[in-house]
């Protein structure tokens, strides 16, 4: 019986075996979207704040370069500080942006624990079928398609920010 034979509905038993595993339907456009809106919501809500104390931890070392230590272990100090005053700041954003990927797919399909879809085989470790897999018409469709959203998003960015190029300061 080919497919375009079948007229009825899938089972309960079939979607929930299917759904052991791990064979469930996920968007990944709307995680994608999800993310989008939180970064853009996040970029105009924190964004001035960020870049403020961003550019004073790396001020730093231009104003006062002449007062960090010179000792051989020296700077590795001044960069170790510079990192994990970065990190302090970052980790918000990072785990911001987790829990909205995290939450995009719990609301798509809810909690899913598919002990088959992650169990190891040898057979999903056959290199050829990995280089089909990787080459193959769907992942070529998928990337044209994120191929795509980046030029669209980028001239986006480009219409919304070329009108502000002069005013910044980078032509100090």
């Amino acid at each position: 019986m080919s497919d375009e034979e079948k007229t009825e509905e899938p089972t309960a038993k079939k979607k929930q075996k299917a759904r052991n595993k791990g064979q469930v339907p996920t968007s990944k456009e709307l995680n994608s979207w999800f993310m989008l809106l939180a970064g853009t919501i996040f970029v105009g809500a924190y964004g001035g704040y960020f870049m403020t104390q961003l550019s004073d931890n790396i001020k730093v070392f231009f104003e006062i370069a002449h007062e960090l230590p010179r000792a051989p272990s020296g700077p590795g100090q001044v960069m170790y500080q510079a990192f994990w005053d970065a990190v302090k700041l970052l980790a918000f954003p990072f785990m911001m942006f987790m829990f909205i990927g995290v939450a995009s797919s719990l609301a798509q399909n809810g909690p899913l624990w598919a002990r088959e879809a992650i169990k190891p085989t040898l057979s999903k470790l056959n290199p050829i079928s990995g280089f089909k897999k990787l080459f193959g018409m769907n992942s070529l469709v998928e990337f044209a398609k994120s191929l795509f959203k980046l030029v669209v998003i980028s001239l986006v960015a480009y219409v919304l920010l070329m009108p502000y190029y002069w005013t910044v300061d980078h032509l100090v």
